[in-house]
């Protein structure tokens, strides 16, 4: 009985301390979500001795080996690194992954900046458009009033006189007109009344 009982300890402790030990993956840098450009860091925590570590990455459906044995992985990222990543430690030929964490890598800051420095393109773009459209309305506005100014009658002036009673607007507009007609005698005349003619073609007076 005695050394029944002493083989099952040896098979027991080993089985016993194997499922005590635990590895477990942290953000010792960084966060799951990071815009690009910036540093993650990640960390495999162990509670035993580890002889040796294995990175993962998950590619689609299986577990990729990374080429990294240390107790943390450090990358500068890109939108290429997003993803699950897990670590494992190995103690006496045992190996014990760590829960999976998922990297999710953002938009760069270049990106950002440049989108920044479109939208204030588009503003100084929209402020000069708007600038133009109001130096033309001033500008239209400005013509009307100076073809109003010119438009209206000056100050003093009542319009064309009219005509008395009892005449044509012909006989009004020819009130006041003097004909000078200049013949071959190079005299000058006008068209009066034949009273006034002391000869042919000869006038005593103007009327």
């Amino acid at each position: 009985m005695q050394l029944l009982f002493l083989l099952l300890c040896l098979f027991v402790k080993p089985a016993f301390l194997q499922e005590s030990q635990w590895a477990k993956l942290i953000f010792q840098i960084g966060a799951p979500v990071m815009p690009a450009g910036q540093t993650v860091k990640m960390f495999c925590m162990v509670s035993f001795v580890v002889n040796k570590y294995t990175w993962y990455r998950l590619n689609k459906t299986t577990w990729t080996a990374m080429n990294i044995n240390n107790k943390s992985l450090t990358l500068i990222v890109t939108t290429k690194d997003s993803g699950e990543y897990k670590c494992s430690g190995y103690y006496n030929g045992t190996r014990y992954d760590s829960n999976a964490v998922n990297l999710t890598v953002v938009g760069s800051v270049y990106a950002g900046v440049a989108g920044l420095v479109l939208v204030l393109i588009a503003g100084v773009l929209l402020t000069l458009l708007l600038l133009w459209l109001w130096r033309q309305r001033a500008k239209e506005k400005a013509g009307q009033e100076t073809l109003a100014t010119n438009s209206a009658p000056a100050k003093g002036y009542t319009g064309p006189a009219k005509a008395p009673k009892g005449k044509s607007q012909a006989q009004a507009g020819n009130e006041g007109e003097v004909y000078i007609n200049c013949g071959e005698s190079n005299q000058a005349y006008s068209d009066l009344y034949p009273t006034y003619m002391t000869g042919d073609d000869t006038y005593a007076t103007l009327g």
